[in-house]
């Protein structure tokens, strides 16, 4: 019983980890947002089981680069709270993975979503569709205000 609880625990923890960056970091919000989006329009594209794999590494990859930024902004703050080279090349080189990330994210997302024929039925089926048309709509007012938002609500 006793590993019982501590593995429910080490959940615990990782969730408020996961809690703690969502409330506090604006990016991680654009991030999730985007995510959101992303995975609603794949389900009007069509992907595939591979394409959604690659999609939700892709997504994950992003969102782990973002937490580890997270911990090392963090980390440098207690470390140090005079400037120090060496603490904004850590913080720089961390928003630089993060970027990379997104990069990555942005090339994985053009590739699968390069057929033309396809995107074009996806955006047909949502635009002839009330109910999708407020769907996301509403999502992305809801993602605008979110991400503008100080994050407590998360």
């Amino acid at each position: 019983m006793k590993r019982v609880y501590s593995i429910v625990r080490s959940f615990k923890f990782a969730l408020a980890g996961v809690r703690y960056t969502l409330r506090t970091q604006r990016n991680m919000r654009i991030h999730f947002s985007a995510a959101a989006f992303v995975t609603a329009f794949g389900c009007f594209y069509g992907l595939s089981g591979q394409q959604w794999l690659a999609l939700a590494f892709t997504i994950t990859f992003v969102v782990v680069c973002e937490m580890f930024n997270t911990a090392v902004e963090n980390a440098v703050n207690v470390a140090t709270s005079s400037y120090h080279e060496n603490a904004k090349i850590a913080k720089d080189v961390a928003a630089g993975a993060v970027f990379m990330a997104a990069v990555m994210a942005l090339a994985c997302a053009a590739l699968l979503f390069c057929d033309i024929s396809r995107l074009c039925a996806a955006v047909f089926v949502i635009l002839s569709n009330g109910f999708y048309i407020g769907g996301f709509l509403t999502g992305g007012a809801l993602a605008i205000w979110w991400i503008l938002s100080d994050g407590r609500r998360a």
